[in-house]
């Protein structure tokens, strides 16, 4: 099997839902080395909780799931929830991604690699001269590049985001978006990008996956983001 594109999680007729009852059913998705999957849908439809069914944090109500051994993902929230009184810096922000990597107990010191790496991280998403800033005082745009080097931090498999442009202006979604694109291409990073925004993303994923109507639809960014698919899944 060639390596760059190992399938790294597949879904077989899934259901995924809470209390026994499924939100999304009939989920049938893969995931491959190298991918960026742009996963889209109305606001309730059940993005989340495919994307939670993918992380492996919700068990499926049916159907069958299967992943690569060793997995690893690199999760980046919608908006963190540190409170803002805790005086922590970006760059101790970023190195929570190590000890959760390495299963360090937090307050100890760390390598001095550990600590490079997390200067490489940063400077990889374009915040390197945050490091000394405190985490409570970046923008949502800096906050979300520095959530984004604590997920590299942990060496991910797969880079999981939710709505990380959530509440950005159109010219910041783009900005984060060809970030992504750029570490998808030029790093091989595979990333799962789940979203409400839809502009702009043909030319920068590999594949669409709409959540809408209790299913999940993929294909390719030509097949998915027309116009009448868009219609399609935003009418009632």
């Amino acid at each position: 099997m060639n390596s760059e594109r190992q399938l790294l999680i597949e879904l077989r007729d899934c259901a995924f839902g809470y209390g026994g009852s499924a939100v999304v059913e009939g989920v049938h998705f893969g995931l491959r080395r190298g991918d960026f999957i742009a996963v889209l849908g109305p606001n309730g439809g059940g993005k989340t909780t495919l994307l939670r069914g993918l992380l492996g944090v919700l068990k499926p109500v049916r159907g069958q799931v299967r992943r690569a051994d060793g997995l690893s993902f690199g999760y980046v929230p919608q908006r963190e929830g540190l409170d803002p009184v805790w005086p922590v810096s970006a760059m101790e922000v970023t190195l929570m991604g190590a000890y959760r990597r390495a299963r360090w107990r937090m307050g100890l010191p760390l390598p001095r690699a550990e600590r490079e790496r997390a200067v490489a991280c940063l400077a990889r998403v374009g915040a390197d001269g945050l490091r000394r800033r405190l985490f409570a005082e970046l923008s949502g745009g800096q906050k979300q590049r520095v959530l984004m080097a604590r997920a590299l931090m942990t060496q991910p498999d797969v880079l999981v985001l939710d709505e990380p442009a959530s509440g950005f202006d159109l010219p910041a979604q783009q900005e984060l978006l060809e970030l992504l694109h750029q570490m998808n291409k030029a790093d091989g990073l595979t990333i799962v990008m789940v979203s409400h925004h839809f502009a702009g993303l043909q030319p920068l994923v590999s594949a669409v996956s709409w959540v809408h109507k209790r299913r999940v639809e993929s294909g390719s960014p030509d097949r998915m983001l027309t116009p009448s698919k868009i219609q399609e899944v935003f009418s009632p």
